[in-house]
């Protein structure tokens, strides 16, 4: 008797360890289906943000060679300040070769000053130009004359966001001075046209602006023998916005 309750005992702890067992593996296996899953998605998220940090690295390669994806690599701050705005410009030009079609005047270079003021529709302006232009004359000493005085309206184009331009102006040249055949106050004609323009904004509303050569077709005086320079000028300008 003590035998059969023995085994029947054993039999039962062996029947209670199966089931423990069983339940433990059915328990498990949910998450080893579940695992590959989990991976998936991980992997998923690697490759995303692999894509993500490739995509950064390619737009970095392009704008080291592209200036339109990158208009700050040139100065401090960007040309975003100077549209739609009222603007001033003071500036200085000096000439090295000036061609004139009378002698009687005995020009050789010429130096000057001006300004324009304008206003600025997004990447086109209209502005207003005058300027003092004198005249370096041996006739009969080397002196620096009055030259003539030239004020008209212009228009200017800007392109690669800001930092070039280009413009041309027209109006009147006022005779400053009297040489042997005419005398100060004639009016004629004037033409200032610059192909190629440099601008450097320093900091916002002001900027350091370059022409290397311009061309100036002076003319103030029109009746007899008209007096005409041509002048190749160098600009050097501050523009200020506000």
């Amino acid at each position: 008797m003590k035998n059969l309750h023995t085994i029947i005992m054993c039999a039962i702890v062996f029947g209670f360890v199966i089931l423990a067992e069983t339940a433990f593996c059915f328990s498990a296996e949910p998450t080893n289906i579940e695992s590959p899953a989990v991976d998936g998605q991980q992997e998923q998220k690697n490759n995303e943000h692999e894509k993500v940090e490739q995509s950064q690295k390619t737009r970095q390669d392009m704008e080291q060679f592209d200036l339109r994806l990158a208009p700050n690599k040139w100065s401090p701050v960007t040309f975003k300040t100077f549209l739609d705005s009222f603007y001033l410009v003071l500036e200085l030009h000096g000439s090295v070769f000036t061609d004139s079609s009378n002698s009687r005047t005995a020009i050789g270079d010429s130096l000057g000053y001006g300004m324009k003021v304008g206003y600025r529709w997004g990447f086109i302006s209209a502005f207003l130009h005058a300027e003092h232009n004198m005249w370096v004359s041996s006739e009969h000493e080397i002196r620096v004359v009055d030259g003539a005085f030239n004020i008209g309206p212009g228009i200017e184009i800007n392109y690669l966001h800001g930092y070039l331009h280009s413009s041309i102006a027209f109006g009147a040249s006022i005779l400053l001075w009297d040489t042997v055949l005419d005398d100060a106050g004639s009016t004629g004609i004037f033409l200032d046209f610059r192909p190629l323009g440099l601008r450097w904004p320093l900091v916002e509303y002001f900027s350091i602006n370059l022409d290397p050569l311009s061309f100036a077709l002076i003319v103030p005086v029109l009746d007899g023998f008209p007096l005409v320079m041509m002048e190749y000028r160098t600009v050097l300008s501050t523009e200020f916005n506000f």
